[in-house]
């Protein structure tokens, strides 16, 4: 994310697009027509920021095979600042990569080209982009107090030029002596072009050293002072060496002045500057004289000074980019020195427009940087007798509106910045709503950077100050959800997202925020055991809440597992507990339509209100009558429903039958709901053997038959039909099914087991028994249940018709044949037959 700040005259040198120590105004008279030409196209290229334009142009110029060194070190120099250019427009890691490319190129170069006679300028130039990216974090660091992992990062980078800087200042000495007079077709530096050179890098050692002061924290006076009067020594040194009128003595004194007021010499800042005042200096240090000289107004709270310096610049055609940011910071200045709140909001509103300028002159890189200074002056009081001491609804909608920009183009850390200071603002203006628009805001950016412990503490702070506020109760809910995200890292944070809850419930039980943060607790308690607690906050969740389907959902573990606490409890209020389930199900009739809830609600109380008796039966079977209505119900686990049928049935049955029929009747074309109602029927049968719950077994299946989408569906069906028959004793209907069944369906095994399964309880003739049970364990695997079964079938039929030798070598076969009929459900009656053949 790019987070330039505006630090006094910095911003032309961090671009390094006009700095550099190997500038024209040294080399020009040594280069030839078309390194001028390349180095004025490329400069165009970078300004309008078409860089890859500009490095595939420096590419196809350094395949050329006639290229002289002066050219090939300029062209991959442009690479080099191109990269630097780059690096300053784009963030993150594309920001890292471009600083880091710049690097690798002059390596690649140098690699290649060892004996390179301009190879002493590509190190200068790769030192220069280190030095000017820890220039930029020392810039952001100054204004923004960046995170230390960027703070050290700048200070490496720093290091690193400070080393390569004074590597070249060594190499520099030794050419010297030797340095030619006049330039040669080799392209070796002349002395004159060293010497000016060997001043440069000196200076730029200063301009280091400037960077690294300032990255040191205020608290580090030792180091602060220590760096800074190393500056100071440094640029003194310079001065003598170079001409009173050149435009590095003019920067030098410039930085000299600018170290002196870190220093909080302003004496001698001043006197600097006036040293330069009658003298006739260039456009590029004739601004940074303007800007140093604002940041001395503002530094001493000198409004006239700061406006003499503004109209300078208001009467230059068109500024650089850093100067208008510096009238912008005048402007800023003095919406805050002013009393009177109408001259306030025309300061701000002349800054905003001023702004908009920028950005159409310059792009909306420095555009952004504006709307960045505006929000770090906003977040800050510019003097300590400020005339106005509530800032204006001007400067708080426009600190609001950066920080929306900023949200929409996900550069978070802006927004964060923008809206707290927007907090700040509006708390002084006591615009209560205001306040915690902003916060809230501001907590969303935070989250975004993972700063959840800023986002707490923000939002708590605003709540702390309003807490009667509409806004307190969203504001502390989401306080204590970053304390659950706290969590996951730092387990004492768990406390902490509890103790909120319980804050939370106590100070505003019934905002429409506390069925949420009641979810939240009661979560809380079921993962810590606490069933009966966790219940209690279940219960006090609305019917008609958004979260009441996951109160629902959840209260079916809490039941279960208070019921499992229960069982070794003889303390336990089942009583109570249960008559409390009951209780949470509002009356239909006092609901605008049922939910899916209603369901998970049923099933969490069916099994505690049918074991102990807190529900009438009747009632439980109305209940389960008109979830089957709800859309997607089929879509849930049906326990607690059947748990409720079964009471039905057992505690009522002629009232069962009857919503049986009206249940029948509205779900007779749903497929889906038909399944569901046979499959609970016959788990109520396996345990209550009730005729007339297998008469609505069949019902459903012959419905189901006919309903079906499929033939292979449609026998299935058929076969559970024969089946509810068969289990009903009404074995020549299930038998009279299952002939038209077996005779098309030769190769349905299951169909073929049943149908002489049927035979055998009608007691039909030995031939047609015999031939359906050797076709059943025909289709069989081999010692599986229906293969004994068929094979038993088969002896037995034998033995009966008197052919008991017969039906004892297959029994005599199935005992001795691994693993025989020792694990067979029919064993006791194999070894009986047997017997019975063998006596």
């Amino acid at each position: 994310m790019i987070r330039l700040r505006l630090f006094g005259q910095w911003f032309r040198w961090l671009i390094v697009l006009a700095t550099l120590i190997v500038s024209q105004r040294l080399a020009s008279a040594q280069q030839d027509a078309r390194t001028a030409d390349d180095q004025k196209l490329l400069g165009g290229l970078r300004s309008r920021m078409l860089f890859d334009i500009a490095d595939r142009y420096c590419i196809q110029r350094l395949a050329q095979a006639d290229l002289s060194p002066i050219e090939s070190e300029s062209l991959i120099n442009e690479r080099i600042r191109t990269q630097m250019a780059r690096a300053v427009q784009v963030t993150g890691v594309d920001r890292v990569l471009a600083w880091n490319t710049a690097q690798q190129l002059g390596n690649d170069f140098l690699t290649a080209n060892s004996q390179h006679k301009r190879a002493v300028l590509i190190r200068v130039q790769m030192a220069l982009a280190q030095l000017a990216e820890g220039r930029l974090i020392a810039a952001e660091y100054r204004l923004q107090n960046i995170d230390e992992v960027s703070r050290q990062r700048g200070l490496t980078q720093l290091r690193e030029a400070r080393r390569a800087l004074e590597n070249v200042t060594h190499e520099l000495e030794q050419i010297l002596p030797r340095a030619p007079t006049e330039s040669n077709v080799t392209g070796s530096l002349t002395n004159n072009e060293t010497h000016s050179l060997l001043a440069n890098v000196r200076y730029q050692l200063a301009i280091a050293n400037l960077a690294r002061a300032t990255l040191y924290p205020a608290e580090d006076q030792v180091n602060r002072i220590d760096a800074l009067t190393g500056v100071v020594e440094w640029l003194r040194a310079t001065l003598p060496q170079v001409d009173e009128q050149h435009p590095l003595n003019h920067a030098a004194r410039i930085h000299l002045a600018e170290a002196y007021r870190y220093l909080r010499d302003t004496a001698l800042a001043n006197a600097t500057l006036d040293s330069l005042d009658e003298r006739e200096l260039d456009s590029v240090n004739r601004e940074a004289f303007w800007r140093e000289r604002i940041a001395m107004g503002i530094e001493t709270n000198s409004p006239d000074a700061v406006l003499r310096w503004l109209e300078r610049i208001e009467a230059t055609p068109q500024p650089e980019p850093e100067t208008w940011l510096s009238a912008i910071q005048v402007m800023l200045f003095m919406s805050h020195r002013v009393a009177d709140k109408a001259e306030h909001d025309r300061w701000i509103s002349t800054a905003s427009k001023s702004i908009n300028t920028l950005e159409k002159l310059h792009g909306v890189y420095w555009s952004r940087l504006a709307e960045r200074l505006l929000v770090a002056v906003s977040n800050t009081a510019v003097t300590s007798d400020s005339n106005t001491n509530t800032p204006s609804a001007g400067s708080r909608n426009i600190v609001m509106r950066l920080g929306e920009t900023a949200m929409r183009e996900s550069r978070w850390s802006d927004a964060l910045q923008a809206f707290e200071a927007a907090v700040g603002d509006s708390i002084a203006a006591k615009q209560w709503n205001e306040a915690f628009s902003a916060q809230l805001r501001a907590a969303q950016a935070a989250e975004q950077l993972g700063k959840f412990d800023v986002a707490q503490a923000g939002l708590l702070k605003i709540v702390q100050l309003q807490p009667q506020h509409a806004s307190a109760p969203a504001a502390h809910l989401r306080a204590a959800w970053c304390a659950a995200q706290l969590a996951a890292t730092d387990p004492a944070q768990k406390e902490t997202f509890r103790h909120l809850l319980v804050k939370h419930l106590r100070d505003w039980p019934g905002d429409d925020t506390s069925p949420l943060a009641r979810l939240w607790l009661a979560r809380l308690q079921l993962a810590a055991g606490e069933s009966l607690a966790a219940i209690d906050n279940y219960m006090q969740i609305p019917r008609l809440s958004p979260y009441s389907l996951d109160a629902a959902t959840d209260l079916r573990s809490a039941a279960m597992q208070w019921r499992a606490q229960a069982q070794n409890d003889p303390t336990a209020d089942a009583a109570r507990l249960s008559h409390a389930l009951v209780a949470l199900m509002t009356p239909r009739d006092q609901l605008p339509e049922s939910s899916v809830a209603d369901v998970y609600l049923l099933q969490a109380v069916a099994p505690i209100a049918a074991e102990f008796g807190a529900l009438d039966p009747g009632e439980l079977l109305v209940r389960t009558d008109a979830t089957l209505q709800i859309e997607d119900a089929t879509k849930t686990d049906w326990y607690g429903t059947q748990v409720a049928i079964d009471a039905a049935f057992q505690a009522e049955l002629p009232a069962a039958q009857g919503h049986l029929e009206d249940l029948f009747n509205s779900i007779n074309r749903d497929r889906v709901a038909l399944k569901w109602l046979h499959q609970l029927l016959t788990l109520r049968n396996a345990t209550l053997k009730n005729e007339t719950i297998q008469g609505w077994q069949l019902k459903a299946v012959t419905r189901l038959a006919e309903l079906a989408e499929s033939d292979v569906e449609r026998k299935t069906w058929e076969l559970q039909s024969a089946q509810i028959l068969f289990d009903n004793g009404q074995m020549k209907d299930a038998s009279q099914l299952l002939i038209s069944l077996a005779r098309d369906n030769p190769n349905r095994s299951d169909i073929q087991l049943m149908y002489a399964r049927s035979l055998e309880a009608i007691n039909a003739d030995t031939v047609s028994q015999l031939a359906q049970w050797r076709r059943v364990a025909s289709q069989q695997k081999d010692h599986s249940d229906p293969w004994f079964e068929a094979k038993y079938g088969i002896s037995r039929l034998l033995a009966e018709s008197g052919k008991k030798t017969e039906a004892a070598q297959i029994l005599r076969f199935i005992q001795t044949v691994p693993p025989g009929w020792n694990d067979s459900k029919l064993r006791k009656q194999f070894e009986s037959l047997l017997m019975q053949c063998t006596d």
